[in-house]
């Protein structure tokens, strides 16, 4: 499963295209939640049947039918499937769940006993208090503490100073990459990370 999503349950029913706008506009890169393998499908399908009253009411994923292919609305490649018994059809080409079984279902996208899930994107790292909010490249602090240190990662700050302005930490050694491990970068105040670091005076 990649723990880099956060997921949140509305419990209202809404058309696909309602649901998928309202996870879009409620959270950054936020979309209906895309299961790509059977491990988050399991956590899904476990989730909402703990949640729902109903878990045999279908629930929105993220799923829709691309020309004669299916796909899902946040990019992912669509290479895991659990479709119902004949549910696998370009007749209805809006993807749902049922909880109880967590199989899939084809819906028309005006179903309105559906609900939705919304997955809103999260970076693994840690937040911290330095910023460039009052002037391109002139790097402070929250706490004013002096910026006499710096441990940048390759790259950074750079190109995007003018709308990267706030930063993090790499906490933990990355499998893909060999430069980040407990450097500093760059980042979008908006963007949301899985942690956060507070300070406070010990007196």
């Amino acid at each position: 499963m990649n723990n880099q999503w956060c997921y949140k349950f509305y419990g209202l029913p809404d058309t696909f295209y309602n649901a998928e706008a309202k996870c879009q506009n409620t959270h950054v890169n936020g979309h209906l939640a895309s299961s790509t393998n059977v491990f988050l499908n399991s956590f899904i399908k476990t989730t909402l049947s703990d949640i729902v009253s109903d878990t045999s009411a279908k629930t929105w994923l993220g799923g829709f039918q691309n020309g004669s292919n299916w796909a899902w609305t946040d990019g992912s490649p669509f290479s895991y499937s659990t479709f119902d018994k004949g549910q696998n059809v370009t007749l209805n080409n809006c993807l749902s769940i049922i909880p109880n079984t967590g199989l899939w279902y084809s819906n028309d996208y005006i179903a309105t006993s559906a609900l939705t899930i919304d997955a809103g994107k999260w970076y693994d790292q840690v937040a911290i208090g330095l910023n460039d909010l009052e002037e391109i490249g002139d790097f402070h602090w929250t706490d004013e503490t002096p910026f006499d240190y710096t441990n940048w990662e390759p790259g950074h700050p750079g190109c995007c100073q003018d709308v990267q302005k706030c930063s993090f930490f790499y906490a933990d050694v990355q499998v893909n990459a060999t430069d980040g491990y407990q450097k500093m970068a760059t980042a979008k105040c908006e963007w949301i990370f899985r942690a956060f670091v507070c300070k406070k005076r010990s007196n």
